[in-house]
């Protein structure tokens, strides 16, 4: 394996982040390096 991806998601918790993120989690050329939400998102707390 080479090396990997790395990959920032903004508005993470929105329903396509969530999604974005998981496929990113499951591909192994990819990293997840950063997940990043509003601080006013409800999706907080």
């Amino acid at each position: 394996m080479g090396d990997q991806l790395l990959v920032g998601v903004n508005g993470a918790a929105g329903r396509m982040g969530q999604r974005v993120a998981v496929l990113v989690y499951q591909d192994p050329d990819l990293k997840l390096g950063a997940a990043l939400e509003s601080a006013n998102s409800p999706a907080l707390g």
